[in-house]
């Protein structure tokens, strides 16, 4: 490998990871399937792998894998079974070192084809699928020197796919423009900044142009280079990201319709989120933690509540994380969990069938890949369908052994899990009417519908008498949005001071008598009179 200065010492990190995990990989080689623990299973695959691509290869309806080999120069096979599982790896010969991987239609006869980009030859090979999963001999294409990452687009309008690497020691990136039949002509290559490890594409100022992000590992920045239209990317702006950007994806992270950027820091044990503006600009950088050394980034709606999460593949900590989104760009902190040794890149795609993505993890420390399936729980009813803070709630559904979490609102509550199909919980303080959500590792999140009613409850007011004009305290809970307090059936001024506080007046015309609430949640009487002196 090629250092670069002061940050060639990442090189010599990785290398003794790879010496000495390879090493127990070889002996401890798993199986063609290894059942472990929880939701994941491993596949070997051939040595080395870095990343790992997902599609139907061979029409049959099921997702199938395609991995690059990095130290075997190969590209592994594994035709999928449809719930999940994979047979047996077929590897096919391509440049050496192939370090990313992509799969497309690259020669217009509908049968996914591959490509990946290999850093020591200083190529990209581009293997014609036949549409039964089997692949013809790979032809190589040259591009500038240790191309890290590949991806295909229509970069140049003519509805062709053409490929564009990243060049780590080039610090470009190389275009080759598709003739449509699964060629291309020769590269042309434009600057970005300093050892560029991957490439994404997509139209980042809405002029219907394919654009360019960039992770720059040794200027710590992203660079977004605009397309011109025909396949050229004449300029470069850079952005601030954290120390040695590995990975970039793009996608609408705070829900206003314009692309963002999320940067994976190998050195930071952070993910940089960059707003965009709409006109290919953006924000200052927002970090976000994650586990030891991330070196890629994936988007997707892992948990079904339609806002964008994150994945990263942690190196150093031999965990993925998962960063879920709170829909304004903001991201809770990482749920994280063990993959193999040293995972280099995650890959987001449904594997099973059941309409739910799930995560592929290429592990260059084991040879194999992880498939963590995401399993949604199913909440099948509630008991009762309404209740005030701090009564007990029972949950009947499936797919609740991975539980970690239980919701009303919004609002986090205590649970219990009695089994798969059942969790005891209880309605919270500060929680609302609204859905019950159950969250399941790794990814899974159930909404209950219709929405769970909390109805108010008392605590007590004073003064517990007083003449008209009184101003009485009100304590309880759940009074956010209460519509109307009376004084022994006749309404009173009041305020809503918390979701725990009224202020009222004693109206006009009162008698003795309960005191009562009305909210969103239902209405309650207070267990003692108020008094009329």
């Amino acid at each position: 490998m090629v250092g670069r200065g002061s940050d060639g010492r990442r090189w010599i990190e990785w290398a003794l990871w790879v010496s000495i995990l390879g090493l127990i990989g070889g002996l401890l080689a798993p199986s063609e399937v290894l059942a472990l623990p929880g939701l994941e299973r491993q596949f070997s695959v051939g040595t080395g792998p870095f990343s790992v691509a997902i599609g139907d290869l061979n029409a049959d309806g099921n997702a199938d894998l395609a991995v690059a080999n990095e130290r075997a120069g190969t590209v592994s096979v594994l035709l999928g079974n449809g719930d999940g599982t994979f047979g047996p790896h077929v590897d096919y010969p391509v440049g050496a070192w192939p370090r990313s991987i992509a799969t497309a239609d690259l020669n217009g006869d509908h049968i996914p084809d591959l490509v990946t980009a290999n850093t020591s030859s200083g190529t990209v090979s581009v293997l014609v699928g036949t549409g039964d999963g089997t692949f013809l001999a790979g032809r190589s294409y040259p591009v500038d020197s240790f191309p890290y990452s590949v991806a295909v687009a229509d970069l140049n309008g003519d509805a062709r796919p053409d490929l564009v690497t990243a060049n780590y020691t080039g610090h470009t990136v190389s275009v080759l423009l598709g003739r449509g039949d699964g060629t291309f002509v020769p590269r042309n290559d434009f600057a970005t900044g300093s050892y560029p490890e991957w490439v994404a594409v997509a139209d980042l100022n809405r002029d219907g142009f394919a654009d360019l992000a960039t992770a720059d590992g040794g200027s710590d920045r992203v660079a977004v280079l605009m397309g011109s239209g025909d396949g050229s990317f004449p300029s470069e702006v850079e952005y601030a990201a954290g120390r040695i950007p590995s990975s970039v994806a793009i996608a609408d992270l705070d829900a206003d319709g314009n692309l963002d950027l999320a940067v994976a820091n190998y050195r930071s044990d952070t993910v940089s989120v960059l707003a965009g503006n709409g006109d290919g600009t953006f924000g200052p950088q927002v970090t976000h933690p994650t586990r030891g050394a991330p070196t890629s980034v994936a988007v997707g709606d892992l948990n079904g509540d339609a806002i964008p999460d994150l994945v990263t593949a942690n190196i150093s900590s031999g965990t993925e994380s998962v960063l879920q989104g709170r829909g304004d760009g903001r991201f809770a902190k990482p749920l994280s969990q063990p993959t193999g040794p040293l995972p280099f890149s995650s890959t987001i795609g449904d594997v099973n069938g059941d309409g739910a993505p799930d995560l592929a993890v290429a592990n260059e420390g084991s040879n194999s890949v992880s498939i963590f399936l995401n399993v949604l729980p199913v909440i099948a009813s509630v008991r009762p369908d309404t209740a005030e803070v701090g009564r007990r709630v029972v949950l009947i559904g499936a797919g609740f052994a991975e539980a970690t979490g239980v919701t009303f609102g919004g609002v986090a509550a205590p649970f219990r899990m009695v089994s798969d199909t059942e969790i005891a919980t209880a309605v919270p303080d500060g929680a609302l009417t609204g859905p019950i959500t159950v969250s399941t590792r790794p990814l899974g999140t159930s909404r209950d519908s219709p929405d769970f009613r909390i109805r108010p409850s008392t605590g007590g007011f004073s003064p517990t008498s007083g003449l008209e004009g009184t101003t009485v305290l009100i304590r309880g809970w759940a009074f956010t949005g209460a519509t109307e307090v009376l004084f022994n059936g006749v309404p009173a001024l009041f305020t809503v001071d918390s979701y725990h506080r009224i202020t009222a007046t004693v109206p006009d015309g009162a008698t003795t008598g309960p005191i009562e609430i009305i909210t969103p949640g239902g209405r309650v009487q207070t267990s003692r009179d108020f008094t009329i002196t």
